[in-house]
């Protein structure tokens, strides 16, 4: 805190006396009356920390005299909030509040408590849903912005959906389609990758042991579908991609050179960090066995057609909660992510929170830090972290 407050300081005065040599803004409006600006962010204070957390500043109009002196509060123009950000879950915390004079000189400056830092971290389970990330805020542009410091104040997540869901642009890739179902995934999760660099550094999970081998049903149905899964043979190579067999019954475009009837399964790979789920290869094998006959990519146009007209139904996924409804992707991911954490199944989303019992008794960092690692906890239930099916 000394060392942000040390800066903060040092800033505003470099501000006051230099403003108009700045070869770039120190503020960057994002809402409000557009000749003040007086919502802003102070691009001067961004910076990310070692442990991740970003340290963040934005000055608003003075709207309260509350905990000021009188002296003070008739000099105070600007009110200024110090705070930190995670920005891969968009929780915060305000480290401090101050006052401002007309000249962005600092009058007065008090700490934010632990309690009033806990009322915006501790989520329990009547509003965790309502906690949406990324989303259309000034904690989302201090993150872009830190990220981007050229970053304009119109500054939005670009692929955001409702229910903080993301959208691809299916559209984009079609001009220029690659020639099979692995490259289309890799490009769908390029863009999804792209997206979150604009405002994050995800925290990479360390490669636990590889799973145990697997026990139980080998073939599974997802939801009310008849094609069964093969739980078996999941693999995760690392990354959060998950790769997983469909067993069908029927396919219209078997090569003429393969007997009619051979045993049909479709190859997957799936992004179990936000439910991207595409078909890649087709396999044939010999009936009732294990000897494949014959490999071919998937159609690329069929399945970015398919992928463009689905709905919301099933698979729902926010990078928030993860999956909120069952289906192929949800039921894949959490028996992947399963076998990574010696078989204990994930906790459903409506059951998540971030219990305040449960975080240190200091503010600050240490709380900010014990709340990420609350959410990183329960992304393991649906993101695998070891190895499986692979040597």
């Amino acid at each position: 805190m000394a060392l942000l407050q040390g800066r903060w300081w040092l800033s505003l005065c470099l501000f006051a006396g230099a403003a108009s040599a700045a070869e770039r803004p120190q503020w960057l409006p994002f809402m409000g009356d557009e000749e003040s600006q007086a919502h802003a962010i102070h691009l001067a204070v961004l910076k990310q920390r070692p442990d991740g957390l970003l340290e963040s500043a934005s000055r608003y109009p003075r709207t309260s005299g509350a905990g000021w002196s009188v002296e003070q509060s008739e000099r105070g123009w600007y009110e200024y909030l110090e705070r930190l950000i995670d920005c891969e879950t968009g929780l915060y915390v305000d480290t401090a509040l101050s006052l401002l004079d007309r000249d962005h000189h600092p009058v007065a400056r008090r700490d934010t408590s632990r309690d009033d830092q806990l009322q915006q971290i501790a989520l329990t389970q009547q509003d965790v849903r309502s906690h949406r990330w990324p989303g259309n805020s000034e904690i989302w542009i201090a993150c872009a912005a830190a990220r981007n410091p050229a970053i304009g104040n119109d500054a939005r997540p670009m692929m955001i959906e409702d229910e903080g869901r993301y959208g691809y642009d299916y559209r984009a890739i079609g001009d220029a389609p690659p020639p099979d179902g692995d490259g289309l995934f890799a490009r769908l999760r390029a863009q999804y990758d792209a997206e979150l660099a604009r405002y994050s550094v995800p925290s990479q999970a360390p490669a636990g042991q590889p799973a145990a081998a697997f026990k139980g049903e080998r073939w599974a149905t997802a939801s009310d579908e008849t094609e069964a899964w093969d739980l078996a043979g999941l693999r995760h190579r690392g990354a959060g991609i998950v790769e997983a067999s469909q067993r069908v019954a029927y396919d219209p475009r078997r090569p003429p050179d393969v007997p009619e009837d051979a045993d049909v399964r479709i190859d997957y790979k799936i992004d179990c960090r936000n439910g991207l789920i595409v078909p890649v290869t087709k396999a044939y094998y010999a009936p009732g066995s294990e000897r494949l006959l014959q490999r071919i990519s998937t159609p690329v146009f069929d399945t970015l057609d398919s992928l463009s007209r689905q709905s919301q139904w099933g698979d729902a996924w926010t990078s928030w909660l993860g999956p909120q409804r069952p289906g192929p992707a949800a039921m894949l991911c959490t028996a992947a992510a399963a076998r990574c954490n010696g078989g204990k199944p994930q906790a459903p989303a409506a059951l998540f929170e971030i219990d305040p019992e449960a975080l240190p008794p200091v503010g600050g960092a240490p709380l900010l830090l014990a709340a990420r690692a609350r959410w990183l906890a329960h992304r393991d239930g649906f993101v695998p972290a070891c190895p499986i099916g692979v040597l």
